[in-house]
């Protein structure tokens, strides 16, 4: 089932809606792996590693850790203040839905298996996130369906790691500053 997100009050520092409050945690933590977040972080010991797709190749890579089987990844404060009021303002301004697959109930109510953020007007895609236990049941194709098959041009803002863009339409193109339109 997809339905719109509940409002929320775009800070989400006080935010008690329970559906910003997992989108912006979920997009903000995600996107920490992204080739924006490491453009965003210092290149020192701290923050990144050499990498290690052949010796001495110079490339750097974020700096992981695992805490309680997920990884974290290592982005530096620029990338955090950055991202935190890119999301904050798109939450506020956009048509956010949430998602939700017909896998049985939960202890809690409902469990929210993923999120669209998208402009109310242009074809446009800021983020859709599909949660990990969710992935390969074609959620995040039913959420952007009219997307996939209006023929429309179709801009989208954030690349995460997990973006194939082989497997993209040919009317997709990556815009990060369609992010500030």
């Amino acid at each position: 089932m997809i339905r719109p997100a509940t409002p929320g009050t775009g800070n989400h520092l006080t935010d008690t809606d329970p559906d910003h409050k997992l989108i912006y945690g979920a997009w903000l933590s995600s996107y920490s792996s992204s080739e924006f977040a490491l453009f965003c972080t210092p290149k020192d010991d701290r923050h990144t590693m050499p990498c290690d797709c052949r010796p001495g190749c110079g490339h750097r890579m974020l700096r992981t850790v695992r805490q309680k089987g997920i990884t974290l990844y290592k982005a530096g404060e620029e990338y955090w203040a950055t991202q935190r009021r890119i999301i904050a303002r798109l939450l506020a301004s956009c048509n956010v839905s949430v998602a939700t697959l017909d896998d049985g109930p939960s202890d809690d109510g409902e469990m929210l298996d993923g999120f669209i953020v998208r402009d109310w007007e242009a074809p446009r895609l800021h983020y859709a996130y599909v949660r990990a236990s969710a992935r390969g049941k074609r959620l995040s194709t039913i959420m952007m369906d009219d997307l996939l098959s209006s023929g429309a041009d179709v801009e989208y803002t954030h690349k995460s790691r997990g973006v194939d863009e082989r497997r993209l339409p040919k009317n997709w193109s990556f815009n990060p500053c369609g992010a500030f339109a």
